[in-house]
């Protein structure tokens, strides 16, 4: 219990998100990239598996992924 307790207070200073996962009984769910079709232009669809690359990818891909598609129409003077 004493182990517990002091795992609790090490995560609340160290690891707020493991202390509020543990509290609510949550598991970490992970999505394992480990192969990655992307289109190519010049080559139409390539396999990757280098994992920097894989990692690349995937970054940009969420950090676009939200962005609107539709542009804002122009204000009048």
């Amino acid at each position: 219990m004493q182990h517990n307790s002091k795992l609790r207070c090490f995560n609340y200073e160290e690891d707020l998100t493991r202390m509020i996962d543990s509290i609510l009984n949550r598991d970490r769910r992970r999505i394992v990239l480990d192969r990655l079709l992307v289109n190519d232009p010049l080559h139409d669809k390539v396999l990757i598996t280098d994992p920097k690359t894989i990692q690349t990818h995937a970054a940009q891909h969420f950090q676009q992924y939200a962005l609107s598609q539709n542009t804002s129409p122009s204000m009048n003077e």
